[in-house]
């Protein structure tokens, strides 16, 4: 079966996202180290208090190490998984935002010192890797953590006040900034995502239409060449049943023909949302004896448990459908005995098909109901998806599951009636 070749999915943007935050900030880090250097060279001249001098140069060793561990990180691989990015992502913020509220600690000897404004790339650091969350977090905690500062600058240097309405300017301001910087963030976020998503469909379109190209490709040429081949093999004079098994030929070949157009003309129905359904009571063992009458199952082929009065509402033609494909792969795939029953679940009846082959292989499961999806042994891949289709249209579900011997189940829910 042809791989799904689309582009990555919400959770590996999200991933890929955070990386590439991460290597951005690298270089901030960087540039702020510098930057933090020599403002501390230039405030060297100022009559720094007694290891302040030396906290604010530790705090710029700070950043340096945790990018030092970043690059390390990054170049190893470790952050390979959504969960290890995003705690990285989380870390590397909650100490960003404490070294930036460390620097401008460092400054509270100078009243004049307009190095709060540092502040301000704390909720962008927050929106750049958590969006609109993650720049009110990251608002919310310089905030406590500035009146922190501005109550001890006020308590230690006796030319610096306690001022609220200096506290509500400034974070005022940091809140605008979050809130721009959040919501450009997250509408930036919705909008790369809307892309991704449109992308998706395209890919997927243009794999389903390559898979139906191949596929039709095999199953109208290969009947067709059988039938080619019988008629032209049927001679005057040939016995009798020598003819009859090559028209017998012909008419299964023609028979696999029609399903293929069926199952095309389904297709173009669902797609276009035209599927419509005659549902009344009906007897589902009816069904299911009309049915195995089409596939004919060799003597203990099939065993069939369902009662007799047993009521489904739905529409026979379709439940005639569901039942061929399923009984069908049962017969083809599987190992005899293959087992029909059908149980009342309260409002609804469970029709289940079980064979004794070897099951369908766990990484295969959750595409077994795609459309186009094949075992490679032919077919154009729509059976299933048209039993699930179907179910779907009836206001029940089809689903697989492995049996204790380990073959497979198909189990498709439907309303009573």
């Amino acid at each position: 079966m042809t791989s799904l070749d689309l582009p990555p999915s919400a959770a590996e943007r999200r991933h890929a996202d955070l990386l590439r935050s991460e290597r951005t900030m690298l270089w901030v880090r960087t540039l702020a180290a510098v930057f933090g250097l020599v403002q501390i060279v230039t405030y060297a001249a100022l009559p720094y208090p007694d290891g302040w001098a030396g906290a604010a140069l530790g705090l710029v060793v700070v950043m340096a190490v945790v990018n030092m561990v970043v690059l390390v990180l990054l170049m190893t691989r470790w952050p390979s998984t959504l969960p290890r990015a995003r705690g990285l992502a989380l870390t590397t913020t909650t100490l960003d935002v404490l070294v930036a509220n460390g620097l401008v600690l460092a400054y509270s000897f100078d009243p004049g010192s307009a190095h709060w404004a540092i502040l301000f790339l704390t909720p962008l650091l927050g929106a750049a890797r958590f969006r609109l969350p993650g720049a009110l977090v990251a608002w919310g905690a310089t905030t406590v953590l500035y009146i922190a500062r501005q109550s001890f600058a006020a308590a230690r240097f006796d030319d610096i006040s306690f001022s609220p309405s200096s506290i509500g300017f400034r974070m005022g301001l940091a809140l605008l900034v979050a809130l721009v910087a959040g919501l450009l963030a997250r509408d930036l976020a919705r909008e790369r995502e809307r892309t991704a998503q449109a992308l998706t469909e395209v890919a997927r379109v243009d794999l389903l239409r390559a898979r139906l190209v191949g596929s039709l490709a095999h199953d109208l040429r290969s009947p067709l060449t059988a039938i080619a081949g019988a008629l032209k093999a049927i001679t005057p004079g040939q016995p009798p049943d020598m003819q009859a098994q090559l028209l017998d030929l012909a008419r299964r070949q023609a028979a696999r023909l029609s399903r293929v157009a069926d199952g095309m003309i389904d297709l173009a129905r669902v797609e276009r949302g035209q599927l419509e359904l005659e549902t009344h009571p009906t007897v589902l063992a009816d069904v299911v004896t009309a049915t195995l009458e089409a596939l004919a199952p060799k003597d203990g082929e099939v065993e069939v448990t369902v009662p007799g009065d047993l009521m489904v509402d739905a529409d026979p033609d379709r439940l005639d459908q569901i039942l061929y494909n399923l009984i069908g792969n049962a017969m083809r795939h599987g190992r005899p005995p293959v087992e029909v029953t059908a149980v009342e679940d309260g409002q609804t009846v469970v029709l289940a098909v079980t064979d004794h082959g070897r099951g369908v292989p766990e990484e295969r499961q959750d595409e077994l109901f795609d459309a186009f999806t094949t075992s490679g042994s032919g077919g154009i891949g729509l059976g299933l998806w048209l039993v699930q289709e179907l179910a779907r249209a009836h206001g029940g579900e089809a689903r697989y599951r492995t049996t204790e011997h380990g073959g497979a189940c198909f189990e498709v829910v439907l309303p009573r009636a």
